[in-house]
C-alpha cells in the first residue's frame, strides 16, 4: 500500500495524498517549504523542507535535460500520465479539510490541560491544612484574603483544563489532553463523594441524635 501522506497550510491539516501528489504540490509552488507534513508511522510532524527528493533544487533540475519529442500533430491533444485526472487534482489536495487540524499549537494545549490538572490536584489537596496553619498565625482577615486568592487561583486552572484539554482532544497528543481530564474528572468525584460521607456523620447524625432525644 503506497505511503500516505498529510500537510498542513495554516493550522489546517489536509490528506491524504499520495507520495506522488505530494511531490506535484511541492513542485508546483502549492507545498511550501515551511509547511508540516506527516505520514503513519512517523512520531511527529516536521517541515516539508525535511523529506529529501521532495523539493527539486535548480541545481538538480539543470543535470538532467528533458527527453526530446516530436511535435504532435495539429488538433491533437497531448497525451496525459496514466493514473491522473487534471479535473480531480485540487479536489484531492482539499480532501479532508473538516478533520481535526494536528498543530504544535494544540500539542502544546494537550501538554498545559495534564499540568494544571496536576497543579489543581496538589492545590485543592493542600489548601485546607495550608488555611489551617494559616488561622493559627494570622488573623481572620488575612486567612480569608488568602482563601479568596486560592479560590480564585484553582477557579482559573480548572478553566485551563477544560478549555486545552478540550483543544488537546485535536493533537497529536490527545493521550496527556485525556489523562488531564480524566484526574480533573476522578478529583472532582472523590470531592463529592467525600463532602457527602462528611455532611453524613458530622451533620446529619448528630442531628438525628438530638431529635431523638427530644
Amino acid at each position: 500500500m503506497p505511503d500516505q501522506w498529510y500537510f498542513a497550510q495554516n493550522e489546517r491539516k489536509f490528506g491524504p495524498v499520495s507520495s506522488q501528489k505530494l511531490k506535484a504540490l511541492a513542485q508546483s509552488g502549492q507545498l511550501k517549504t515551511a509547511d508540516l507534513i506527516w505520514k503513519e508511522g512517523m512520531e511527529n510532524w516536521v517541515q516539508a523542507d525535511r523529506l529529501k527528493g521532495l523539493f527539486v533544487t535548480a541545481s538538480n533540475s539543470a543535470t538532467v535535460p528533458p527527453p526530446l519529442k516530436a511535435n504532435p500533430p495539429a488538433g491533437t491533444k497531448p497525451p496525459v500520465a496514466a493514473g491522473t485526472d487534471p479535473a480531480n487534482t485540487q479536489q484531492a489536495a482539499e480532501s479532508n479539510q473538516s478533520e481535526p487540524s494536528a498543530t504544535p499549537r494544540a500539542d502544546k494545549c494537550a501538554v498545559v490541560c495534564f499540568w494544571c490538572a496536576i497543579a489543581y490536584v496538589v492545590g485543592a489537596v493542600a489548601a485546607t491544612p495550608l488555611l489551617i496553619c494559616l488561622g493559627i498565625f494570622l488573623e481572620s482577615a488575612s486567612v480569608e484574603a488568602f482563601a479568596e486568592g486560592g479560590g480564585m487561583i484553582m477557579g482559573f486552572l480548572l478553566l485551563v483544563v477544560i478549555v486545552c484539554g478540550l483543544i488537546g482532544l485535536k493533537s497529536t497528543k490527545r493521550r496527556l489532553a485525556i489523562l488531564g481530564l480524566a484526574i480533573l474528572l476522578v478529583f472532582i468525584l472523590l470531592f463529592l463523594v467525600a463532602t457527602f460521607i462528611f455532611f453524613k456523620v458530622f451533620v446529619l447524625s448528630p442531628m438525628e441524635g438530638i431529635l431523638n432525644d427530644l
